[in-house]
């Protein structure tokens, strides 16, 4: 079962690539920017983060790929931790700022940083402050930024794919062979890395690609993205439940956990992020 289900998921991956790079190519652009170089203030720079965001997430997932071929699959979950963050501040911002009253967010999550960047603003966590010491505004965590039913795994998810961000001994048996010794060559999860990595980048182009309204190459391109999430979908729904089944076989404490994150998961999948028809 596993090989079939891997070459699937590979597939998936593969197919998300290639999507991407004719979205990327044709339907990303700058419109927020243009307007603050022209001197307007809009609230067009939603689209600017959500495309960065898009593109980001996009080279990562090209990323990805090279690591799965040599099993680098831990280093997988730190690049699947990026995108997920991009995916949760996309859709914060696409569902908070409806009009020029919500400018505000656009200056925390864009304007604010750019400032940062020009030493205009300093970070002291967790306020950013002005040259005279007084707090501009508050960092936010991505914790608190997190929608839908995405609430109900989040904590779990995060806390899992941090976990290989920084050293943390909780992961050893990642690092170590049936003999205990440190190995270079231990492939781990082989299933689950691809899962989550299909998991969040379908989530990520749910939210920017398959929108209504989106400009698409053409209706054949447009028709390509909403078949491929409709596709990623069903066979998501397959995989949790699969290894739901498999994990109900082996109860223990460890187990129990991953199985009630992997039901969360799985029912986020009904969640409405886009303009894909779930009904």
């Amino acid at each position: 079962m596993d090989k079939e289900v891997i070459m699937e998921l590979d597939k998936i991956i593969e197919e998300f690539i290639e999507r991407s790079k004719v979205f990327v190519e044709f339907s990303c652009y700058l419109p927020g920017l243009k307007d603050s170089i022209d001197g307007i203030k809009t609230i067009r720079q939603v689209y600017d983060h959500e495309y960065l965001a898009f593109v980001k997430s996009a080279k990562t997932l090209v990323s990805i790929k090279s690591l799965l071929q040599i099993g680098h699959n831990e280093d997988v979950f730190v690049l699947i931790r990026g995108i997920l963050e991009n995916y949760i501040t996309a859709r914060y911002l696409n569902e908070n700022v409806n009009d020029i009253s919500d400018f505000e967010i656009i200056e925390r999550f864009i304007q604010n940083k750019i400032k940062v960047d020009l030493g205009i603003l300093e970070v002291k966590y967790p306020n950013l402050i002005d040259s005279k010491g007084q707090i501009v505004s508050k960092l936010d965590k991505i914790s608190h930024l997190v929608l839908g039913l995405d609430r109900k795994y989040f904590k779990d998810f995060y806390s899992f794919l941090s976990k290989f961000t920084h050293l943390d001994f909780s992961i050893l048996d990642y690092y170590i062979d049936e003999n205990k010794s440190f190995s270079l060559y231990k492939e781990n999860d082989i299933v689950l890395v691809r899962l989550y990595t299909v998991f969040v980048f379908t989530k990520l182009f749910e939210c920017i690609v398959t929108v209504e309204g989106e400009d698409f190459y053409d209706e054949e391109e447009e028709r390509k993205c909403y078949e491929l999430v409709n596709k990623s979908l069903l066979l998501q729904r397959k995989v949790f439940g699969n290894l739901i089944d498999e994990l109900n076989k082996y109860p223990s404490i460890k187990n129990d956990q991953l199985k009630d994150m992997l039901k969360e998961m799985n029912n986020s999948l009904e969640d409405s992020i886009g303009s894909i028809d779930k009904s």
